[in-house]
């Protein structure tokens, strides 16, 4: 058991104590003993902690809310006073050959005993704190990276098992929706809820629309829940289309914070990144197959062509609706990736509007293109994006089967 958990059932016990019965004298000892063997215990734990702590090494996160560390909070006002009532009687003749030395202490020198090792504790945890305050910030992401891969999250796992499973193929699109929808899941969670309220300009720039387009249809916006997801966003970036934390930052994070969260509260802030995780090994997994094949990028080219042909471009932001078209179709390279390509694609006339990353990008980032072209409208793109996503899926398919015979 950890030193937060023995420190807090130390804690509990002297609560207990508080509210034992006057009637209750002959249990008064064998508590006395508790105590000390659970302090003695944890002094020593927490002696070692600080050790290794110096030596840049983590092995939990403290989970004691510092303003409670005070001797006189701990200390049960009963047990002193049951402890003077026992007045010269001495432990042995209590408890005969139990305790050693000790029983040879009156039960009040006992009691004093008890508190000089709170005291230690209480010193100890405060240091560890400043410590801990002082630490790097690898200090708290090495802990972070530790936990998700040597603790139990089988529910997790099983979870997302289960989903995969429910579909006969799982796609990029369907991994991107789902990492969204799981975010969703723990913010509700309150896992942000003691992070600083976000500034106006943070509230502007967030990739808020990208987010909610992927999330459920009845999902319900509120001010609240994107102030929660842009202080997540404090603490992430994205990466073609995975959400990467920074574990050194979020870390730090969850050890300022941990005492605060609820018993329930406390698994979410972990069990995030081990999904965030288990989806992003499904998204490299099919960014590693090759699906860049050669009569796909021919079939994409006509398909541009023809589309550039009939009337259906008006600037250099139609690319974006390129980009997503040619991912409905597999391709799993980034925004900076297919701008490099598009220039060695087989053209058999190169259209004159401008393939570049900030005309691709803008239109992506901010989620109105999320889904199909049937869907892009309610998400509050303009008409003529849904209108080229169709067309440019009509001639795909058209050029797909020319090639074919």
């Amino acid at each position: 058991m950890n030193f937060s958990c023995k420190i807090k059932k130390f804690c509990d016990g002297m609560f207990v104590y508080d509210h034992l019965l006057e009637d209750e004298g002959a249990i008064h000892i064998p508590f006395a003993l508790s105590f000390f063997v659970t302090i003695t215990t944890i002094v020593g734990q927490l002696k070692q902690f600080l050790i290794d702590l110096k030596n840049h090494v983590c092995h939990e996160i403290p989970d004691i809310n510092i303003e409670q560390m005070d001797v006189d909070k701990i200390m049960s006002p009963k047990f002193k006073r049951d402890m003077e009532g026992f007045g010269d009687i001495t432990m042995r003749e209590l408890l005969e050959n139990l305790f050693g030395p000790f029983l040879d202490k009156t039960p009040l020198e006992f009691f004093c005993a008890i508190r000089d090792h709170i005291v230690q504790m209480v010193q100890y945890v405060v240091e560890i704190r400043k410590v801990l305050d002082n630490s790097k910030p690898e200090l708290f992401g090495k802990y972070i990276c530790r936990r998700i891969k040597e603790g139990n999250y089988d529910d997790v796992k099983e979870n997302y098992a289960k989903w995969k499973k429910r579909h006969a193929e799982v796609t990029m699109e369907m991994l991107l929706a789902k990492q969204e929808q799981m975010l969703k899941t723990y913010l509700d969670k309150g896992i942000m809820r003691f992070e600083d309220s976000p500034t106006n300009k943070m509230m502007k720039i967030v990739d808020y629309d990208y987010h909610t387009a992927h999330l459920d249809c009845d999902f319900r916006d509120t001010e609240e829940y994107k102030k929660a997801y842009t202080k997540l966003m404090g603490y992430a970036i994205r990466n073609e289309g995975m959400l990467c934390i920074n574990y050194n930052k979020y870390g730090k994070y969850v050890f300022n914070n941990y005492d605060k969260f609820s018993e329930g509260q406390k698994p979410a802030l972990l069990e995030l990144c081990v999904i965030l995780d288990l989806i992003q090994e499904d998204m490299k997994e099919l960014m590693s197959h090759e699906v860049n094949s050669v009569p796909m990028i021919q079939a994409m080219a006509r398909a541009v062509e023809q589309t550039v042909a009939q009337g259906y471009w008006w600037a250099s932001t139609a690319w974006a609706v390129v980009y997503r078209v040619y991912q409905m179709k597999g391709y799993t390279g980034s925004i900076s990736q297919f701008v490099r390509e598009v220039e060695e694609w087989p053209w058999q006339k190169k259209p004159a509007y401008e393939c570049n990353y900030d005309a691709v990008c803008k239109p992506i980032r901010s989620g109105r293109l999320a889904g199909t072209p049937d869907g892009w409208v309610r998400s509050g793109a303009s008409s003529q994006y849904a209108i080229l996503g169709q067309e440019l899926l009509n001639e795909f398919q058209k050029v797909e089967l020319q090639l074919q015979k």
